[in-house]
């Protein structure tokens, strides 16, 4: 997910990666988009990939998002300028997170929806999630949170 200037205005890209060469093509995006800001703070916001003892029993446990804070890690160490904010997936994805993933009514699928913001796929919305925290919460913009009266 990027939110920054792209043409003279700001502008929020999102989407899945699904090419089986996702290493080198998150490095290539975050590249490119980080071209695009060379005259304002670059910040990427993460989810920590977290192994859960209560997972342990999993049949399969999908490593990729591992691979993938390793890639931005990276990335943040070979660009002294850039902002990186890992969260946890409780603070912005949770059934009880501000924004998170509940369909009660008034719930964070919901503010999602109201603010035109439920698209893509469960992980696309999880990466909105995260962005709308660190906006909201890490920030104080009020954007969004007005956006819901």
């Amino acid at each position: 997910m990027y939110d920054g200037p792209v043409g003279g205005k700001r502008t929020m890209v999102i989407g899945d990666i699904k090419d089986p060469d996702h290493h080198l093509l998150l490095w290539n995006l975050l590249t490119k988009y980080r071209a695009h800001a060379h005259d304002v703070n670059f910040v990427i916001v993460c989810e920590r990939f977290m192994f859960l003892k209560s997972e342990q029993g999993r049949e399969k446990i999908e490593y990729s998002p591992a691979h993938y804070e390793g890639v931005v890690d990276l990335f943040a160490q070979t660009n002294q300028d850039i902002i990186l904010v890992k969260q946890t997936s409780a603070q912005a994805c949770g059934s009880t997170a501000f924004w998170g993933d509940s369909e009660k009514p008034g719930a964070g699928n919901s503010k999602l929806r109201t603010l035109g913001l439920y698209r893509g796929s469960k992980h696309t919305r999880d990466a909105i999630r995260h962005y709308l925290y660190y906006v909201s919460f890490d920030l104080g913009y009020k954007e969004y949170l007005n956006g819901l009266r």
